[in-house]
């Protein structure tokens, strides 16, 4: 689907390299419900329609099978897919500097975290949110719907001080 924009896109800029694949917690196969192509609901089992079938590996393999090396920034906008996607990226997570994950104030999904469950999430994995930006509300009646959270390491110099000045 999105197959020759990508090619298109890596011929203009030669340093660019892709992979058409979904991310996840390990290799095989992810179904979409391709009704809305920017959607991007992703199951593990077949949706009765517009369903489409991709193959599946984890970011971890990404990584490895191209000799990549960190610091990585890791940007996810998943609508609810996140965890399988970094339990799949463990190792890479730990060489990361910088999350941006897309996060929601509704369940969009079967197993789909809240902004405050994903919060929780990344704690204890070493990632605290220090930011955030791109807040959303839904048309239908102006109630917080989504942003962006930007995650540092726990480690992160920022982090040194719980005082406000």
């Amino acid at each position: 689907m999105h197959g020759a924009a990508l090619a298109a896109f890596k011929k203009a800029h030669e340093n660019v390299e892709y992979e058409l694949c979904a991310a996840g917690a390990s290799e095989g196969e992810i179904h979409f419900d391709a009704t809305d192509p920017m959607g991007g609901l992703a199951s593990t089992t077949a949706f009765t329609k517009n369903d489409i079938s991709v193959p599946v590996t984890t970011v971890d393999r990404l990584v490895e099978r191209r000799g990549l090396r960190g610091p990585f920034l890791i940007k996810l906008d998943t609508h609810g897919f996140e965890v399988p996607i970094l339990e799949g990226a463990s190792e890479t997570l730990k060489k990361s500097s910088v999350l941006i994950i897309e996060a929601y104030n509704f369940t969009v999904c079967p197993g789909a975290l809240r902004f405050y469950e994903l919060c929780q999430y990344l704690e204890p994995r070493g990632f605290r949110c220090a930011d955030m930006f791109d807040l959303m509300v839904r048309p239908k009646d102006n109630i917080f719907w989504q942003m962006d959270l930007v995650f540092l390491p726990t480690n992160h110099p920022v982090f040194e001080s719980d005082s406000y000045r």
